[in-house]
């Protein structure tokens, strides 16, 4: 449909079309390609819906790797390129996109198709908010007034300093964490003949040093380095509630709701009475809220007051629900005092330490 025929609606009509194409991914991408193909005739089909479909789960955080396999000319670029970082950047001004092809020129002309949808009219009613400013509108990236953008690359292309929308709350959920990385390369013209594989490996465990995200690369050397089989401990090796422990979780398990909030690290629950150390080394587990589904470590508690290893990476809350299981120090008088179950103990208490291997006849105390 032309901006012209679009004007000629009447107003409820326009304003029921306008209100889909916000909405309607499917029917965004279809508006998409008559600005980036005029002329062409626009023939549906259910794979585009099911694409559209991907893609906002895509968006919702539900689907963190897609991979989609059509033939050529199905409309891949134009939905995954140029529809849906114009659709992204409508919905969020603030969104960084990078978008990247296996040539440079294709990767531009996506680029410019999307910088067309953009600067169109009939874009512009769908999405006020999104304005592109004059000082970065090129051919390669284009930048919104909310300082968002999106810049186009390609195999071989550099994108040092450029940051994409990998966000601090998903890095502190540990989303990333052990994440596959697979580098290789691919024969565009015939897909068929698979890739070959240049690197592969994974992120390790994202931690925070400084104020800044690091995050160890481990290749498949690292599988080598690793201990095999156990080593004597005078510590539990077992975690509370395994198969190995086999203690039943239910009755050291607790719920309740925060009744007060210092920082997503320290909150409280004033109906608490359980004995100082009883959550100690447990897990809580929001059940509600921002955090809800997410579990931490509890680093300390006393009663009514608990303090968590590390903080939650959403807003704790008044009113959020939680389940907390004890916690066991992997000591041999926890494991009879609290739990009952030496005959499950995985460590080796009374073996000798290095401490008594150095004792001397002037330093030992037992005979």
């Amino acid at each position: 449909m032309s901006n012209d025929m679009a004007a000629l609606m009447p107003p409820k009509r326009r304003r029921i079309l306008e209100a889909t194409l916000r909405q309607d991914l499917a029917s965004f991408i279809t508006r998409v390609f008559s600005v980036t193909n005029p002329g062409t005739k626009y023939i549906p089909s259910w794979h585009i819906d099911i694409i559209a479909e991907y893609l906002n789960a895509c968006t919702r955080g539900e689907i963190h790797k897609l991979i989609i396999n059509l033939p050529p000319r199905a409309m891949k670029s134009l939905c995954v390129s140029v529809a849906w970082p114009a659709w992204l950047l409508g919905h969020d001004p603030s969104r960084r996109i990078i978008a990247a092809s296996y040539a440079q020129a294709i990767s531009i002309k996506h680029s410019l198709d999307c910088r067309l949808v953009v600067q169109s009219n009939w874009y512009r009613s769908l999405f006020p908010y999104t304005l592109l400013t004059k000082d970065q509108n090129q051919k390669a990236k284009f930048q919104t007034t909310a300082r968002g953008y999106r810049l186009a690359s390609s195999v071989g292309g550099s994108v040092t300093g450029e940051g994409a929308q990998v966000k601090e709350a998903d890095l502190m959920a540990g989303l990333y964490d052990f994440a596959e990385i697979e580098i290789f390369k691919v024969n565009y013209t015939d897909l068929s003949q698979g890739t070959l594989k240049l690197r592969r490996g994974w992120i390790g465990e994202v931690s925070v040093n400084k104020g800044q995200f690091v995050a160890e690369v481990r290749g498949l050397m690292q599988a080598l380095s690793q201990t095999i089989g156990e080593l004597y401990s005078p510590s539990c090796r077992a975690s509370l509630g395994d198969s190995r422990c086999k203690i039943a979780m239910e009755p050291y398990t607790r719920t309740g709701s925060i009744t007060s909030v210092t920082d997503n690290t320290r909150f409280a629950d004033s109906t608490r009475v359980e004995a100082a150390g009883y959550f100690t080394f447990g897990k809580i587990t929001f059940t509600s809220g921002a955090n809800n589904g997410l579990s931490m470590e509890v680093k300390e508690y006393v009663p009514g007051k608990i303090t968590l290893a590390l903080p939650m990476p959403f807003a704790v809350v008044v009113g959020d629900t939680y389940s907390m299981t004890a916690g066991c120090d992997k000591t041999i008088e926890t494991c009879i005092v609290r739990f009952a179950n030496a005959v499950n103990f995985r460590g080796e208490p009374h073996v000798p330490g290095t401490d008594r291997m150095l004792q001397t006849a002037g330093t030992r105390t037992e005979w």
